[in-house]
């Protein structure tokens, strides 16, 4: 049996700043192999309680008890048995026929309405920093990746909520955010002399990019937190940089005047022209991790990274491979010309307190001892 027992859920309602009541000290039962149908006009809160009872959404009190044990207080993963006996079918036709789809909607709706939450105060956001190395074995700079400390599903990769973000429009608030943690974060360096040296790279997204007062913003920031010029790094990648060619370049070149460098991310997995990368006022590319990944047995992604690698070079910018997991891979690069380089055989991406620790102490000796032996060249 399934029974919910005094039941409540409040939304809170973003525009006006106030919470509802969706859910008011609701009890039901239902029996084994019996189906219910709810029926009532639409945002009455049928959807809301079939995912309460399957704890898609948190309640706000009440218990929900399924064969004498009270699921509220199981984990994520004790929730899967669970989920495969209790399911619950939505208006929406198109998942009728399928229950795994059904479900996936269901996670997808949740995890939506969590995103939701979490950018009203945004204090669910953290920034991990992966260092960037050169091949003297210094740490110049970090890359900031954002990860969700989701309070049930602990903590959340970009990759299952940015997509989400980027679809309804949320990235920008969670964008402007970012960039905001990595200025006052460059402030805090810079108060240091043994990490003042060090840059920030932040991932913008073409939607945070193209909004109206990107460039005023990321000013006003820089100006706020007297960012040093070089210090704050813009990455874009290729696949955003294909409309509105005229105005990006105009908004790199305001960037670029008061400091703001330019990466262009993934360099090589996109299908820009040359004669359109020759007109972005970039400082950096990239060289894209699955082209490093099999570049000791793939001759096609030898060439790439040493084709990326001239080009680079040809062009005057700055080349940096990421992706970097052996000490094999960092010397075939250095190899081909590369200096500068980010992966996990320097460090996983860390919380900053761990960051800062790694670069001021073991990071640095442990450096040093990887790049003690000179790479082995070949050729004449």
């Amino acid at each position: 049996m399934l029974e919910a027992v005094e039941v409540s859920k409040k939304y809170w309602d973003r525009s006006s700043g106030r919470q509802y009541d969706v859910l008011q000290s609701c009890s039901l039962q239902i029996a084994a192999g019996e189906a219910v149908g709810l029926m009532g006009p639409s945002g009455c809160g049928k959807s809301t309680l079939a995912r309460v009872l399957l704890r898609l959404l948190p309640t706000d009190s009440g218990r929900i008890i399924f064969q004498t044990q009270d699921v509220t207080q199981l984990s994520q993963k004790q929730l899967k048995p669970f989920r495969q006996q209790v399911q619950f079918i939505s208006q929406r036709p198109e998942s009728f026929f399928d229950p795994l789809l059904q479900t996936a909607m269901m996670e997808r709706n949740a995890m939506e309405y969590d995103l939701k939450d979490a950018v009203l105060n945004l204090s669910q956001f953290t920034l991990y920093h992966q260092p960037q190395v050169t091949s003297e074995g210094r740490i110049v700079g970090t890359e900031a990746l954002l990860r969700w400390n989701h309070p049930h599903r602990g903590l959340v990769m970009p990759g299952d909520f940015i997509p989400m973000a980027e679809g309804n429009g949320m990235i920008v608030v969670i964008g402007d955010w970012v960039l905001q943690m990595a200025c006052a974060q460059l402030a805090v360096w810079a108060q240091n002399p043994h990490l003042a040296h060090l840059s920030i790279a932040v991932n913008v997204s073409a939607r945070q990019f193209c909004e109206l007062n990107f460039v005023q913003s990321v000013t006003e920031m820089v100006r706020q937190y007297d960012v040093a010029p070089g210090k704050l790094k813009i990455e874009l990648t290729e696949s955003q940089l294909t409309a509105n060619v005229d105005e990006i370049i105009g908004k790199m070149n305001e960037l670029k005047k008061i400091g703001i460098t330019f990466s262009l991310d993934d360099f090589g997995t996109g299908y820009s022209s040359l004669a359109f990368l020759k007109r972005l006022p970039l400082d950096q590319v990239k060289i894209d991790k699955s082209f490093v990944m099999d570049l000791l047995d793939d001759p096609n992604d030898a060439a790439i990274a040493g084709t990326i690698m001239t080009l680079a070079s040809s062009l005057g910018l700055e080349a940096i491979a990421e992706g970097v997991e052996t000490k094999e891979q960092m010397e075939f690069l250095q190899n081909l010309g590369c200096h500068m380089f980010q992966g996990y055989l320097f460090s996983p991406p860390q919380p900053v307190e761990v960051f800062e620790s790694y670069a001021l102490a073991a990071g640095q000796n442990m450096l040093q001892d990887l790049f003690a032996s000179p790479p082995h060249v070949t050729g004449n």
